[in-house]
């Protein structure tokens, strides 16, 4: 778990163009000062606050100032709102991965997601498809 930790920890973040407009227009007027240690630990302390969320309890509140609308968030709608952005689809992908490397791997919570999901997928399409057939 330690190398797995230590990976999400380190990745960088994929840039938000619905975000960095924002950033951007609130730091024209800051300041020009050293800020690069007090950065440092205001990335890590976000970085951390965030990923302490999604590994202990996922519906956690953490900080968001880049939201100007919503100074905070839970993890979980966080990580819902990364399936929405810049590189969406490959966060999907390996999101549906990991899961099914868990599932595959006997981890009865990810195949029961997996299940309900495929459940649900068969419920919803069961009589178009059984009426496409009849056609």
């Amino acid at each position: 778990m330690g190398t797995l930790l230590h990976t999400l920890r380190d990745h960088e973040p994929l840039p938000d163009i619905f975000v960095q407009a924002t950033r951007q227009a609130r730091h024209v007027d800051a300041p020009r000062v050293d800020r690069s240690d007090f950065q440092a630990m205001v990335y890590v302390n976000l970085r951390d606050e965030l990923l302490n969320a999604l590994l202990d309890e996922p519906a956690r509140i953490v900080r968001t100032p880049g939201y100007p609308a919503a100074q905070r968030m839970s993890a979980e709608d966080i990580l819902i709102d990364s399936t929405a952005g810049v590189g969406s689809d490959a966060r999907v992908h390996q999101i549906a991965l990991i899961l099914a490397k868990a599932a595959k791997g006997g981890d009865l919570q990810a195949l029961a997601l997996f299940s309900d999901l495929a459940r649900e997928h068969a419920e919803f399409h069961l009589e178009d498809a059984v009426a496409g057939d009849q056609s």
